[in-house]
């Protein structure tokens, strides 16, 4: 399914996250390859905050789009709610849910995107990811 953000497909990829800045912030890293040989790759730091209690998220990609959200983390559910623009500047909300499973090990996400600032969400992508790097 087409979105706002670009045209339907499969794509994969990798992502890393480290710690950073004496562990006070995960900074993030993703690359994903589309069946059509595309790629779109960025970085993603989030940062605590104790008053909200929640993690702020900032991002940037290779197409010089800038995001920022704020996530809320319930056991091994990370919800982040954000806003993005397209290529043209329209701004869209965003919400990622990212589902942990119990041994952090792997996660299933889904990504929504939202042009009436949360009313109605569409899907915008869905992913699998697994660990394969050893500790």
């Amino acid at each position: 399914f087409a979105t706002p953000f670009g045209p339907a497909g499969t794509f994969r990829g990798t992502e890393s996250g480290r710690l950073v800045l004496n562990g006070l912030f995960i900074e993030n890293r993703w690359k994903d390859t589309s069946d059509s040989g595309e790629v779109a790759e960025g970085i993603v730091y989030f940062g605590y905050d104790a008053k909200k209690r929640i993690y702020t998220q900032h991002g940037f990609d290779n197409e010089g789009v800038a995001t920022a959200g704020e996530t809320v983390v319930e056991g091994n559910v990370w919800t982040t709610l954000g806003s993005r623009n397209d290529s043209k500047g329209q701004r869209y909300r965003t919400r990622f849910v990212r589902t942990f499973a119990s041994d952090f090990r792997s996660y299933v996400m889904s990504a929504e995107y939202s042009s009436d600032e949360g009313k109605t969400w569409k899907l915008w992508w869905k992913v699998n990811s697994r660990k394969i790097s050893k500790d």
